[in-house]
């Protein structure tokens, strides 16, 4: 379990212009992939921003990790597979759509939303 210190969302760096992508670890060890389209043309289509979400159940979460793993980000984070889940989801995708796609190339289940009145 995550201590209250304990980072539990990390900001990927990438994406489209006017559009932000994070990854949330839950509580219960489960992934909440976020994309926010604020942009002109989101406004213009949808008359306000609008959101993606992907949700990973924390069985599949935990698959994720050894995928991405290595030795350098293992020696960071021996001892806490969350903190080492988010640095090395944070590492390896620079948005949303990176992560989906690969997500789906792994066959790792999830369920995803859009939300028209993020």
């Amino acid at each position: 379990m995550m201590d209250n210190g304990q980072q539990k969302r990390v900001r990927l760096k990438g994406g489209p212009e006017h559009t932000a992508s994070s990854v949330e670890i839950r509580d219960d060890g489960s992934l909440v992939v976020e994309f926010y389209d604020y942009s002109d043309q989101a406004e213009r289509c949808f008359g306000n921003d609008v959101a993606y979400m992907l949700f990973v159940d924390a069985r599949e979460a935990a698959m994720m990790l050894p995928l991405l793993s290595n030795e350098q980000a293992d020696a960071e984070h021996p001892k806490d597979p969350r903190a080492l889940l988010l640095q090395l989801l944070s590492h390896h995708f620079d948005n949303y759509f990176e992560l989906k796609d690969w997500l789906e190339t792994n066959e790792i289940s999830f369920r995803k939303e859009f939300d028209s009145r993020a």
